[in-house]
């Protein structure tokens, strides 16, 4: 879902945050869920699909898929469940505590859905989220269900079982109604309820419950789930998506503004200093201010130690040409996400650290319009670091890339990418000097796809960010045709 944010009009050289006002309806699942902006990224990296029924001639079609520590979950069109991974607390739902998918014991072909005895016939899986050595579902009938690992209450289940099958479970987490959304941390899980409330339950690390049990947990026969209320997030708030961090959480509220709790020691609720935010010391509720990010949230999601977004810039109605620059607020690096000319309109995606406040900053020279909407994240989980940007290449003070020419650009081991890299997130412009269209593509040194990175017209000035993978010996090429100078700059690399 792509929201608008509200244009803010800048000065020749100034500095802009955009706050998104209006309300914003309860998002619904799309396929793949939280997971599918990085699995685009990853994509050329991955195997094509996975197969796991024998007799299958073409792989399934998946509508949402998970991750716990060292499990994998997917839930096919058919609205069944199949994990794979550690299964030695039980966590893949199956009975086995077999390692699957490893090429040993278990095969893939031979997996079987998670099956729970107590779960309505009529019910599918929609939702899938893992922990340290447990998980959890969510079913179209809005229940939760978790197994796995359960000494600190993080199967919601109000028993003191150390460890949870699903043919065990007499019952789903008692949530008082339905669920609309889950979330799993390491030790702990939430979920957004109908009418917009809150509940985590598990282990309070760090006040990541949001009700003060700071130190104990939620979800034993001694503490059963109900014997909390939902969590207070401030008078008015209803929340439409909640994200599970290590020992901190985040809900998505209706206005599409975030708010944050628990551990704080690195900035990882965005609020501006290291604080921790609990109940046990009284800073929920209207006390608990929002996340200032520069536009409106559609979607987020907590990491171990941090909470971070993806944005997409557009710049318009540009009454001189120029070129802008997003970066963690503070020193302004000596590049450019987006370069544009008078009258035009041009977007770009951009991949950008947060401050330690939670925020970025968009420097704008020239004057225009400025939109941006968060359309992903990289959490903690990812193989994704990013950096303000770097310039790498500029070929402006020599001769541009002519037609069919390749430029070979050393990435490893230079603007702070490490040896070993497998790829590099780079923002690249291409200045036309022929007048003419052409396109070019980015690829590891080797043999060249067919296809095009960014593409160029008439137009003087286009830039693109691209993901690329670095060949064997640390290198990237860039194929042009037409002609054109290209400027790139490195935003972060993937190990």
């Amino acid at each position: 879902i792509r929201r608008k944010l509200r244009e803010v009009p800048t000065d020749d050289i100034g500095t802009v945050m955009t706050q998104r006002h209006g309300s914003r309806r309860a998002p619904r699942r799309l396929p793949l869920g939280r997971l599918v902006f990085g699995i685009s990224l990853l994509l050329p990296l991955l195997p094509a699909a996975i197969t796991w029924a024998a007799e299958a001639e073409v792989p399934r079609t998946f509508d949402a898929i998970g991750a716990g520590s060292a499990t994998s979950c997917a839930i096919d069109t058919d609205g069944d469940l199949r994990c794979w991974g550690d299964g030695s607390m039980g966590a893949l739902g199956t009975g086995s505590t077999a390692i699957v998918g490893s090429g040993v014991a278990t095969a893939m072909a031979d997996l079987e859905p998670v099956v729970i005895p107590a779960m309505d016939a009529s019910a599918r899986f929609v939702a899938v989220d893992g922990g340290v050595q447990f998980t959890c579902a969510l079913d179209d009938l809005g229940s939760v269900w978790c197994w796995g690992r359960n000494e600190l209450g993080q199967l919601g289940l109000d028993v003191d079982a150390v460890l949870v099958h699903p043919a065990a479970i007499v019952a789903p987490v008692d949530l008082g109604v339905a669920a609309i959304d889950l979330s799993v941390g390491s030790y702990h899980a939430c979920a957004v309820l109908t009418g917009g409330t809150v509940r985590c339950w598990g282990l309070d690390q760090g006040g990541a419950l949001g009700v003060g049990a700071a130190g104990g947990w939620i979800g034993t026969s001694a503490d059963p789930v109900a014997s909390v209320d939902p969590i207070d997030l401030g008078a008015g708030s209803v929340a439409v998506e909640v994200s599970a961090g290590g020992q901190h959480t985040c809900a998505l509220l209706d206005d599409a503004t975030m708010r944050c709790w628990g551990a704080n020691s690195f900035g990882q609720l965005g609020l501006g200093d290291t604080d921790a935010r609990s109940a046990a010391v009284d800073t929920m509720g209207d006390a608990l201010p929002a996340v200032d990010l520069p536009g409106g949230v559609v979607s987020m999601a907590a990491g171990g130690e941090h909470t971070c977004a993806v944005l997409n810039l557009t710049v318009t109605d540009a009454s001189v040409g120029g070129f802008a620059t997003v970066h963690p607020c503070g020193a302004r690096p000596d590049a450019s996400n987006l370069n544009f000319t008078a009258g035009a309109t041009v977007p770009n995606m951009v991949v950008a650290p947060l401050d330690g406040e939670g925020r970025v900053c968009v420097h704008i020279t020239g004057q225009a319009h400025v939109i941006v909407d968060v359309i992903g994240w990289f959490d903690a989980g990812s193989d994704l670091v990013t950096r303000s940007p770097l310039r790498v290449l500029d070929t402006r003070d020599a001769s541009p890339v002519s037609d069919g020419g390749d430029l070979w650009l050393r990435m490893a081991g230079v603007g702070g990418v490490p040896e070993g890299v497998r790829a590099v997130a780079l923002n690249l412009t291409a200045t036309s000097t022929s007048g003419v269209g052409g396109y070019v593509t980015v690829f590891p040194c080797g043999p060249r796809p067919v296809t095009s990175s960014l593409n160029f017209s008439t137009a003087p000035t286009v830039a693109n960010a691209v993901i690329t993978p670095v060949s064997a010996d640390g290198m990237v090429c860039f194929h042009v045709i037409g002609e054109a100078h290209l400027i790139a700059d490195v935003s972060g690399w993937m190990r």
